[in-house]
Formats: structure tokens, sequence, C-alpha cells
């Protein structure tokens, strides 16, 4: 309901207090940074899910696509295509389709 609102900061206050985190949990952060900002702690929350052993599944990677063209940078697009690909989900429609529209349009 935080992140509805726009309000970043006790989102993530709230989700500093949960003592379990799902995958559900960690998207529902990284979309909130990847569509209000900043953008980058879009991509630091993908990085300490995988720290705490969550895996991303496809809606984080569409999420962290989506920081990366909002803050229009290829070098972090490529990084995230890599990181989709070493999960097996490049062929994934939904990711394809973020990979088009989101990054490569700044190629």
């Amino acid at each position: 309901m935080f992140t509805k609102c726009g309000s970043i900061q006790d989102a993530q206050q709230a989700f500093d207090r949960m003592k379990f985190r799902d995958v559900i949990s960690w998207n529902t952060m990284i979309n909130s940074y990847a569509e209000h900002g900043p953008y980058g702690k879009a991509i630091e929350v993908f990085h300490q899910m995988q720290q705490e052993g969550i895996d991303p599944d496809r809606v984080t990677f569409v999420c962290l696509l989506k920081a990366c063209a909002n803050q229009a940078s290829l070098a972090e697009g490529k990084w995230a295509h890599g990181k989709i690909q070493l999960a097996g989900l490049g062929s994934d429609l939904r990711v394809g389709t973020a990979l088009g529209c989101e990054v490569w349009q700044y190629c």
C-alpha cells in the first residue's frame, strides 16, 4: 500500500521489519524503486535479495529492467540481460518483451 501511494520510505521501513521475506515482497520493493526512484536502489535491493538466497523470478527481472530503463543505463541493462540468461529466462515471453521495450530502446 505504501508504494502505491509513493511513500517508498515507509514501504522500506515496513519491509525491513518483516521477519519473513519471500520473492513477492522482494519484487514489491524492487518495483517500488524502479517506478519511483531512486532507480539505482532497485538494483541494490536485487543484490540484497540474492545475498539472502532468494532466487529471482520473471517478475523480478521485469522490475529490474524497468529500473535500468528509467535510469537510462545501457550498461545496467546489459548486466541485467546477463543475469536473465544465467537464470534461464531469456526465452520467457514477459522478460523478453521487457528487454525489447525497456532496455534496448537506449541502443
